[in-house]
């Protein structure tokens, strides 16, 4: 345990399987890969115990049911375009995944339901899809989101001036379970426009280095828009004698920032205190922006506890490896009623670093004052010598 610079009491054990909560405040002193974590324990005669753990998250997950669907008719009146399904069976669903032969529309639709074909129900009006394809891009926005919807009967209007050649229509149920997410404290936001570039640089810094994931972009633009943007954090930092500099790693490129999509951007989980976000505006104006909401999944650890002693959570260690436990294996034995166990206070263990010790002199008028004393003692030597050699 000497080895590990902090450590921390784990409270309230309870029966075999037990719950740890990492606490905010601890991202800032472990590696970014989370490998320099043990639980040790000390029984009462003194021995020392390891504790096997995994991690679990508690994030939200997404379930895609595809619904059956048949396409029974095509039709056109005046200058709007009709596509008519049938459930194959009866089903809920809340979105429907279009594609069309053509590459490049803009075109507005209108998604109706019936149960008999006799009497329609409007679910959408006035919705916008899109497709963009060329040298510079590929992008499509074609899901039509709605609330849960239940008919026997589907049918889509799209305005256009010429017919839209639909290849394929998925009709899905999409089930989302909550997760434990964790809206975390923002220190400053800086926007800077880069003018040569075109580009916007929006500087995000974190009241503390936390596990990230999501970020929510506000944007106060009521117009249209389609900008290409990348999602950077910062990996490590270091000072010069002229400035600091930082070194980002890309956490989500190539994305769409638009008018059509909702601006919550996900990505794999990066413990950092900064996100960059670069936004190409092309010929465009720079937009106008919101809030900006960042977020992420609180870590969980499970530890299985086999025989009575005071376990602690150890971290902060340069020189070690990811663990290896036999309960990685087993983990869907691991009991869902696991106790939930508090932590203790930090505790500061690593008694071989060197502490920081303040410089001799702060001031460097000091340091001059006493090499010139030096040098006109050196002086006043040698002339009292040179004498009494004369």
């Amino acid at each position: 345990m000497n080895r590990y610079e902090y450590k921390r009491e784990v409270l309230e054990i309870k029966g075999q399987w037990n719950t740890i909560e990492l606490p905010d405040n601890l991202y800032g002193k472990i590696s970014k890969d989370l490998t320099d974590i043990r639980i040790y324990g000390i029984t009462s005669k003194n021995d020392t115990l390891e504790a096997p753990f995994i991690f679990v998250k508690k994030e939200a997950t997404i379930t895609d049911r595809d619904a059956g669907f048949n396409l029974i008719n095509q039709s056109k009146k005046s200058s709007t375009f009709y596509f008519t399904f049938q459930s194959k069976e009866e089903r809920t669903i809340n979105q429907i995944q279009l594609d069309f032969n053509q590459k490049n529309y803009d075109w507005r639709l209108k998604l109706e339901g019936s149960q008999d074909q006799q009497n329609w129900f409007t679910v959408v009006d006035n919705y916008r899809i899109l497709s963009i394809k060329n040298n510079l891009t590929d992008y499509h926005f074609n899901k039509i989101l709605f609330p849960d919807s239940k008919y026997n009967y589907y049918r889509i209007g799209i305005a256009s001036n010429v017919k839209p050649i639909l290849k394929s229509a998925k009709m899905i149920l999409l089930e989302a379970s909550h997760g434990i997410l964790t809206q975390y404290a923002l220190k400053k936001v800086l926007i800077s426009q880069d003018r040569k570039r075109k580009q916007t640089i929006i500087d995000i810094e974190l009241k503390t280095t936390v596990p990230i994931n999501k970020l929510k972009i506000g944007v106060n633009d009521n117009m249209d828009f389609y900008r290409s943007i990348q999602i950077e954090y910062l990996t490590d930092s270091f000072k010069t004698d002229k400035s600091w500099y930082f070194n980002y790693g890309e956490a989500e490129s190539a994305t769409i920032l638009s008018s059509l999509d909702k601006r919550d951007f996900e990505f794999n989980d990066c413990i950092t205190n900064k996100l960059r976000v670069t936004i190409d505006n092309n010929d465009n104006q720079p937009l106008k922006f919101g809030t900006f909401v960042v977020s992420g999944y609180k870590n969980i650890l499970i530890t299985r506890v086999t025989e009575p002693a005071r376990y602690y959570l150890c971290y902060g260690r340069k020189d070690t490896s990811k663990p290896s436990y036999d309960i990685e294996q087993f983990s869907y034995k691991i009991s869902d009623s696991a106790n939930k166990t508090t932590l203790g206070d930090e505790v500061f263990v690593n008694q071989s670093k060197p502490a920081n010790t303040e410089p001799l002199f702060r001031n460097k008028a000091w340091l001059w004052g006493i090499m010139t004393l030096i040098i006109a003692l050196l002086g006043w030597f040698t002339l009292n010598m040179m004498k009494k050699k004369e």
